[in-house]
């Protein structure tokens, strides 16, 4: 009788210890769920507009760069004087130049005149000696007047380089896209109908390309600035602040 009844109190404990488990299993359980959904709240609901105006100024920074950038390749060259005398024309075969722009300066940036055809690059020899000149390839440098040209004289490809960068040309275009049709650019970069943009790229001094609209009077501006490199429209290359605003 005595065993039986220290077996009943054993179940009984045993009954109240599992309540008492699955107690602390139920309570563990909703604690998970809030963080859960505390977590998904935070970081991906559209409702956290400082999460939303950050993600969307990344992706309007990525659709203005697919739109405005473009590829120039460089050339760093040594020219050596020939053994004959001093050659007046020198053609530097760089590579393939495929319906590109060029532009040859010296190592303080100023243009040396300069000619294109037969795959060659020509330019006037007036200087003896051994010395360096760049040469840079890219579809929106400007126009250029292609020549026949003879190689003459020695010249070696020092180091070559490719890049990126924003080009001045089609920052304007799409500039003048902005005026012309701004709904329709907002569709193109897929920007909600709820934000507006603008944006624009300062130069040195007052010298800038600024896309914006009226905005309304009581709306919060966000703003981000990055610094860029960009194509000039007389060829040099320049570094730039451009400023994306959203509201």
């Amino acid at each position: 009788m005595k065993r039986g009844c220290e077996y009943t109190t054993c179940a009984f404990h045993l009954v109240k210890w599992k309540r008492g488990a699955s107690h602390i299993e139920m309570i563990l359980a909703f604690v998970l769920f809030v963080s859960v959904v505390g977590f998904g709240l935070y970081f991906l609901s559209p409702i956290n507009p400082e999460r939303l105006t950050d993600t969307t100024m990344d992706y309007v920074y990525r659709e203005i760069s697919k739109n405005v950038t473009v590829g120039v390749e460089s050339f760093s060259v040594k020219i050596t004087e020939d053994n004959s005398p001093l050659a007046e024309e020198i053609g530097i075969n760089v590579s393939d130049i495929n319906g590109r722009k060029w532009r040859v300066e010296n190592t303080e940036g100023f243009e040396i005149g300069s000619s294109a055809g037969n795959g060659l690059i020509s330019i006037s020899n007036t200087l003896s000696g051994t010395y360096f000149i760049l040469i840079k390839l890219s579809e929106d440098l400007p126009n250029s007047l292609d020549v026949e040209t003879k190689e003459k004289g020695t010249s070696e490809i020092a180091s070559s380089n490719y890049e990126k960068v924003f080009s001045e040309q089609r920052i304007q275009n799409l500039n003048t896209s902005y005026y012309a049709n701004y709904s329709g650019l907002k569709k193109e970069f897929n920007i909600p109908d709820r934000t507006d943009f603008g944006f624009e790229l300062v130069f040195t001094g007052s010298d800038f390309i600024k896309s914006e609209r009226k905005i309304p009077n009581g709306l919060e501006v966000f703003s981000a600035v990055r610094r860029v490199e960009v194509l000039r429209s007389d060829g040099t290359i320049r570094f730039a602040e451009l400023v994306i605003e959203l509201w």
